[in-house]
């Protein structure tokens, strides 16, 4: 099955990609900061295969602790969807291998 590992899932865009993910048929890791926000979404879209991970964008360890979880419950992810949204500088965007991942 499709993987599909998406930050922002609490709400808004973030929720709304997860929606249409799952009528497609994907596996989903929700990560967000929103924890309860995160229930609610997995409640809404009825997924009870989702992975629900703590996620805060703007701290690179839990992006990278998303990564490994995704990676060690599935083996792999098909499609990341970086919707959570951060205040602060600009910066580069950090790219993982496929080895990594």
């Amino acid at each position: 099955m499709p993987t599909a590992l998406i930050t922002g899932a609490a709400s808004g865009i973030g929720r709304a990609t997860a929606s249409r993910f799952a009528s497609d048929g994907y596996v989903l890791v929700l990560a967000d900061v929103d924890e309860a926000g995160l229930a609610e979404t997995a409640r809404d879209l009825s997924v009870d295969t989702a992975r629900l991970v703590r996620c805060d964008v703007s701290v690179e360890a839990d992006v990278e602790a998303a990564v490994r979880a995704t990676a060690e419950a599935f083996g792999h992810f098909d499609v990341l969807v970086q919707s959570a949204g951060i205040e602060g500088p600009v910066a580069p965007a950090r790219g993982y291998s496929a080895a990594q991942i």
